[in-house]
């Protein structure tokens, strides 16, 4: 996606189909298209119709990571249950709930802003191991991030592995491209892994995570990766 979340908005935010392209050429080459995200199902659900994908995984994999929730409970509603949301919020003043509109979550917590170093271990020591805070990058300037509060076993990589897998497809012969921390998990686990070159603009740290960064950013990053992807 361009600047504003849409597909057909280039780096200068004039009209571009460098991201659409992408997909073509994914298409032509009979490559499974899988959205990976943070974004909830039911947003994540149109954003596929709409490109055309061939799946999804919504909330970093929670819905499918298996939290212990009750019966007719979602995650989401188990980990408000325990309290912790609340507790991460009077502990780091930095972050605030996120709104995102009308899209239900069912399997983490969203919060934006900024987080003290320990946060990530308090939550997993207040959590007794069964929950993780996720930081799914920069969102706004000022070092603003985007935090999910998700259980232990959720994550883009373990996800994207799940999925891979479950399809026929050899995790070794993938290709993950992302723009954020929590996008370095694809790297793990997929045969090939590039960060467009916008991800260090907004965050200059992921230049020494040691994944191959592109020379363009947004969707014609995502081309060059595909482009370079298919042709070895």
């Amino acid at each position: 996606m361009g600047p504003g979340g849409s597909l057909l908005r280039g780096e200068d935010g004039r009209f571009s189909h460098e991201g659409a392209r992408a997909l073509e050429h994914l298409h032509g080459a009979g490559v499974a298209v899988v959205l990976v995200s943070g974004r909830t199902r039911t947003q994540l659900t149109e954003v596929a119709r709409v490109l055309g994908a061939d799946g999804f995984i919504a909330e970093l994999g929670a819905l499918e990571a298996g939290y212990p929730a009750p019966a007719g409970m979602t995650a989401h509603e188990a980990i408000a249950a325990t309290g912790i949301p609340g507790d991460l919020l009077d502990r780091e003043p930095g972050l605030a709930p996120h709104r995102t509109g009308p899209w239900t979550r069912e399997g983490t917590h969203l919060f934006r802003g900024t987080a003290s170093p320990g946060a990530a271990a308090w939550v997993h020591e207040r959590s007794g191991g069964t929950l993780r805070l996720a930081d799914n990058g920069i969102i706004a300037p000022g070092g603003v991030r985007a935090w999910h509060l998700a259980p232990a076993g959720a994550g883009k990589g373990r996800a994207a592995l799940r999925d891979a897998r479950a399809r026929g497809a050899d995790p070794a012969r993938c290709l993950g491209v992302g723009n954020s921390a929590e996008d370095l998990e694809l790297a793990g686990v997929l045969g090939r892994f590039a960060l467009v070159a916008n991800a260090l603009d907004l965050d200059p740290a992921l230049a020494g995570a040691g994944v191959p960064v592109t020379r363009a950013s947004y969707g014609a990053g995502v081309l060059e990766a595909v482009e370079d992807w298919l042709r070895g």
